[in-house]
């Protein structure tokens, strides 16, 4: 299993900065003869560069921090023309899945309307829920940017849920966002993912697809 990259840092919006920023703790480390020791001194800023649909790299890291921050009028410039469709597992289900049009993310984040997305695991209940609790509990439930380990368009099968994400998408872009585990003490039955497919329109790179996943029975 090939890694592409590890992500390690944690992301937020500065005020007053123009930019969105990345940031992470730095340490300073003396080796001597009792043996090494590292000390915290601050942090160092990193700039994202401005969002360019080109840059498939870029497109990604201004998605993921859209996500987390719930910014959907960046999410509305970066979905594709037929809007984005949320799956909460790794099956998708083109039946039940809701799909958001690019021009309504910022209303369906405003709005109170709770709507059916699904069907939750082992139940098989519905999962009816308003768009702001969905992002919270079948998206971004974890701190995917400071947490993950990076795949791409490796399309990797966790746990009992079936991954046909390249069966509905098949020819497109999919980057997953993958932690392990967050807890030692459930042995990675706590383990989360988040996975971003993308198309190219016109040279340009747009979001189409959400799929979360999780342990399932």
């Amino acid at each position: 299993m090939k890694k592409l990259f590890i992500i390690s840092i944690t992301s937020l919006f500065l005020a007053g900065c123009s930019l969105p920023t990345l940031q992470q703790n730095t340490e300073t480390c003396e080796i001597n003869t009792t043996g090494t020791n590292c000390i915290q001194t601050g942090i160092i800023q990193e700039e994202i560069a401005p969002l360019d649909l080109s840059n498939f790299e870029n497109t990604t890291e201004h998605t993921l921090l859209a996500i987390k921050n719930k910014d959907m009028k960046i999410l509305e410039t970066i979905a594709g023309n037929n809007g984005i469709r949320f799956s909460p597992y790794a099956y998708i289900d083109t039946d039940k899945n809701i799909i958001l049009a690019k021009d309504g993310l910022q209303d369906a984040l405003s709005g109170n309307i709770q709507y059916v997305r699904g069907n939750q695991d082992g139940s098989g209940e519905p999962i009816i829920m308003t768009f702001t609790d969905y992002l919270d509990k079948f998206v971004y439930d974890v701190d995917f940017i400071s947490l993950s380990e990076t795949f791409l368009n490796q399309n990797l099968s966790r746990g009992n849920s079936i991954n046909n994400a390249t069966d509905v998408y098949s020819g497109k872009q999919i980057i997953e966002y993958y932690v392990p585990g967050i807890d030692p003490q459930y042995e990675g039955m706590d383990r989360r993912s988040l996975s971003l497919v993308f198309e190219q329109q016109n040279g340009q790179r747009h979001l189409i697809g959400i799929i979360h996943n999780q342990w399932t029975i």
